[in-house]
């Protein structure tokens, strides 16, 4: 039986898929009304300021006080985005429960790279809230886009010590 679930999402069909996965789970695992926990999982995408491309400084301008500036910036736009996502996933998740969401606990988590590849985030997550299974939205990619973009899902299977149930759809 699967006490807890992780499920991390991102802004794409494949999450919503992977929240409704993770609905099925638990109702199945958990039919006589025991509590079950849900962390649904926000990683951010790092982007430095070196992914801005070339900036155009005054030269009285105290250059390295201006990108600790920006990258703090960035960052806290980022966290505010990333609480927006993560809550509108874990209301989604509420809504797709129906009756089973109350005896859900729903946990969120934003989690910052850190130099991290966002599949070592998600093993990392699993490990720290002891989890007993990961259910995950994949896109399915092949050929050179597969070759360009990876895949995290596989990355994660490859490292977790709990099952990964993968989930597709043909929308993603």
């Amino acid at each position: 039986m699967y006490d807890a679930v992780l499920v991390p999402v991102d802004a794409s069909p494949c999450s919503r898929r992977a929240l409704l996965e993770a609905c099925r789970v638990m109702a199945a695992t958990h039919r006589h009304g025991e509590a079950c926990t849900v962390y649904v999982l926000c990683v951010a995408a790092t982007v430095g300021v070196g992914d801005l491309g070339p900036v155009a400084l005054d030269p009285s301008c105290d250059a390295q006080a201006y990108v600790a500036e920006l990258e703090a910036d960035m960052l806290a736009r980022c966290k505010v985005t990333l609480d927006s996502a993560v809550e509108a996933a874990c209301a989604e998740l509420q809504r797709l429960a129906g009756d089973a969401s109350d005896t859900m606990v729903i946990e969120p988590i934003v989690r910052q790279p850190d130099g991290a590849t966002v599949a070592n985030v998600i093993v990392d997550a699993a490990r720290e809230n002891r989890v007993d299974v990961i259910v995950m939205g994949t896109h399915g990619r092949q050929g050179i886009t597969r070759a360009i973009h990876g895949s995290v899902c596989e990355d994660v299977i490859r490292m977790s010590p709990v099952p990964v149930l993968g989930v597709h759809s043909d929308a993603c």
